[in-house]
């Protein structure tokens, strides 16, 4: 008897070029289709911290002026001592006291992202909270934080009269 040996039979190990190649340019279709969304994502969520930092910074003010009893301001500032004429994403300071005089409290730190600019309506800023806790002045004030590449992506901060906020979609962003 003669013994026949046979070769086992071989599996597949790995995979041919063209299955590789497929993949590769489906996944880059893919990319190419989500990039734009995860961009316009992630400068919706820099908008919204930098606002949401703000609004912290104001109930931190407004707080602080019923405590101690004197006049507190909240303003942009570029260089984190003194206010400035710059946008809410170069960064704000909080000062007890008025904005001429005031005593640095403390500073928010500016905006991480690019692109994000602040456009003021219906009054200007610094805004100061009276001791009684109310906001100094007369009406509304409404910042816009705009952002050029993704118009969907601006947010506008309006601040009544008591100092309570709200959000609002941004009006009058170019």
């Amino acid at each position: 008897m003669r013994c026949i040996l046979r070769r086992p039979h071989r599996t597949s190990h790995g995979h041919s070029l063209l299955e590789v190649l497929f993949v590769l340019g489906l996944m880059g279709v893919l990319l190419g289709l989500a990039a734009p969304a995860w961009l316009g994502m992630q400068e919706r969520w820099a908008v919204r911290d930098l606002g949401v930092r703000y609004v912290s910074a104001l109930h931190a003010a407004r707080g602080l002026a019923i405590r101690s009893g004197q006049t507190t301001t909240v303003c942009p500032s570029s260089d984190g001592q003194r206010c400035t004429a710059t946008g809410l994403e170069q960064g704000w300071i909080t000062l007890l006291g008025p904005a001429d005089a005031g005593t640095l409290v403390s500073d928010g730190s500016p905006s991480a992202v690019a692109g994000i600019r602040t456009v003021y309506a219906h009054r200007t800023l610094p805004l100061s909270f009276a001791p009684n806790g109310l906001v100094e002045g007369v009406g509304l004030r409404q910042i816009n934080l705009c952002v050029s590449a993704h118009p969907n992506a601006s947010l506008a901060l309006i601040i009544n009269q008591a100092g309570r906020t709200r959000w609002d979609n941004a009006q009058g962003c170019p």
